[in-house]
């Protein structure tokens, strides 16, 4: 128990350096979506004027030329871009302090508080809807880069530099909530038996 205990407190000072910097970081994607939908759209043009773009159509990447600028407007690509970073960070941020008040039982000596599996539980439903929210904004982000473009202007010589090939058929990244959920079932069992084992006492 003792290892236990000592092993969660270097944990939890990680953990919660972790969560105040994901913070300042969420923070930060927030004043910078704010700023990308209030600036002016000439502004936004040069802020990505050296910017190395592809698009996404499907499972395909197509890394553009230089040369190709987009016509269309930037403002919700970019607004999703940055949004999804800011979504992404401030659901990293909850999944952190869950995570942070699990370690600090554990290193109280508490690892079957009766708040630990809820916590669990909790933590699982954050990361299943951090993985719901990545694939919904990165695909909104993805439509609205492609629409930018002249796709027709795509066929001519020279303006297509790469293409790759993407595999998006994984389903690894369900894993996670999955686990979580299945130890939260798991503490759940521990701390009915600790309670039974408190009241034999």
């Amino acid at each position: 128990m003792e290892k236990l205990t000592r092993t969660a407190r270097v944990l939890s000072r990680i953990v919660c350096v972790l969560y105040r910097l994901c913070m300042v970081c969420a923070i930060i994607a927030a004043i910078a979506l704010a700023l990308t939908a209030l600036l002016p759209a000439e502004s936004l043009r040069y802020v990505v004027s050296t910017a190395d773009w592809t698009i996404e159509l499907g499972t395909i990447e197509l890394q553009l030329s230089r040369v190709l600028e987009p016509t269309g407007n930037i403002r919700p690509y970019l607004c999703a871009a940055v949004g999804s970073a800011a979504v992404s960070l401030a659901l990293s941020a909850c999944a952190l302090k869950l995570l942070l008040r699990i370690l600090q039982l554990m290193a109280e000596g508490r690892p079957f508080d009766g708040t630990v599996s809820v916590n669990l539980k909790k933590l699982g439903w954050v990361t299943l809807a951090g993985v719901a929210a990545f694939f919904v904004l990165d695909s909104a982000a993805a439509a609205m880069e492609a629409s930018m473009f002249d796709l027709d202007q795509l066929f001519q010589p020279g303006l297509v530099t790469g293409v790759t090939i993407q595999n998006t058929t994984s389903l690894s990244f369900l894993l996670i909530p999955i686990m979580l959920f299945l130890l939260s079932y798991v503490f759940r069992y521990g701390e009915e038996l600790q309670t039974l084992s408190d009241e034999t006492l």
